[in-house]
């Protein structure tokens, strides 16, 4: 996560990497940076560090496969086990992040506005 920062490269690969529920509210995410910066935002740039982060494991622990969803356990450098969920998606797996939902747009009600004379 710390090298997707400021790189799109390893923004937009992250951003494969996710299942599509979790790819659509980045999408979104980005659809509204972009109307309010004035410039294109990738979907990948929406990514926030602290939604997740990636062990450096070399093996797994355990895995619980029951297709078309998997869990991976991971043994924390600190102690304990972390886990992944994993769903399987156009046959390949990706990581089931869970994300924020997005609040909705508000809109104006045309009986509220204000008139120019009071």
């Amino acid at each position: 996560m710390q090298k997707a920062h400021g790189n799109p490269d390893v923004a937009a690969k992250l951003y494969s990497l996710l299942w599509e529920p979790a790819r659509d509210n980045l999408d979104e995410r980005a659809r509204r940076a972009s109307a309010l910066s004035g410039r294109t935002v990738a979907p990948g740039e929406m990514l926030v560090p602290s939604w997740f982060t990636f062990l450096a494991a070399t093996e797994p622990e355990s895995e619980r496969l029951e297709p078309p969803w998997a869990e991976v356990f991971f043994p924390k450098p600190e102690g304990g086990i972390a886990r992944a969920r994993l769903f399987l998606e156009h046959e390949h797996w990706k990581l089931a992040l869970d994300l924020p939902a997005l609040a909705p747009i508000r809109q104006r009600s045309p009986e509220l506005e204000l008139d120019e004379d009071p």
